[in-house]
């Protein structure tokens, strides 16, 4: 059990860093195309690959926590959500806050 637990976690941890990394090459591919004039963008996934390190993490024997939380939290998606949600609020016109019918 040991043994399967060990492959799991290195595999659900390799899965969860290529999510980050794309994630990563997504939002520099939209910057770019943003950049030169082209209407192509190339959308993220929030939270899947936070979640996959996390269980990792969490089943791994030899793999240090550390590692796994910085990769995390490296993610871009993560951090896009984080200012969205902060900034939710403050945006004028926004359905966040309806009016109050009288």
């Amino acid at each position: 059990m040991s043994m399967f637990l060990s492959i799991a976690s290195v595999i659900l941890a390799l899965l969860g860093a290529f999510i980050v990394i794309m994630n990563c090459a997504c939002v520099v591919v939209s910057l770019r195309n943003q950049h030169r004039g082209i209407d192509r963008h190339h959308s993220t996934v929030p939270f899947v690959g936070q979640l996959l390190l996390c269980v990792a993490g969490s089943i791994s024997a030899f793999i240090p926590r550390w590692i796994l939380w910085s990769a995390a939290f490296a993610d871009i998606s993560l951090w896009f959500m984080l200012i969205f949600l902060v900034r939710l609020p403050f945006r004028r016109g926004s359905q966040a806050s309806p009016p109050i019918p009288k």
